[in-house]
């Protein structure tokens, strides 16, 4: 039943509008939290790989991983620390061969999920 959800979920580009939201310059931090805890949820729940592979493309999630004020400390807010802490540690659980061309960017330079691993 998740898994169908997250189609119609990838269907319906919310990601994308999620992530736009959770990176605007005006979020607020609960928003912000709530984005990162909604992402890692997904990220953690789904168990079809065509669906995870859905959820992963498209570089949103790095967009999540590379935001100033998502790596930088969540602006100074616990709960958008701890969010985004466990989105790293749910996108790292599912990093194997097949997902990992998923975390490069698209140039090819750089691996956002360790990036954002590192400065934290």
């Amino acid at each position: 039943k998740l898994d169908a959800c997250v189609d119609a979920f990838c269907e319906r580009r919310a990601l994308e509008t999620l992530v736009a939201l959770g990176t605007a310059a005006t979020a607020t931090p609960r928003a912000r939290a709530a984005v990162v805890g909604c992402v890692a949820f997904l990220v953690q729940n789904v168990t079809r790989p065509e669906a995870l592979f859905l959820l992963l493309s498209g570089n949103r999630v790095n967009a999540l991983l590379t935001d100033g004020a998502l790596v930088d400390g969540g602006a100074g807010d616990d709960e958008v620390d701890a969010r985004f802490v466990g989105l790293l540690r749910s996108l790292s659980l599912r990093l194997d061969a097949r997902t990992v061309q998923f975390f490069v960017d698209d140039c090819g330079t750089s691996f956002p999920l360790h990036d954002a691993a590192a400065r934290r």
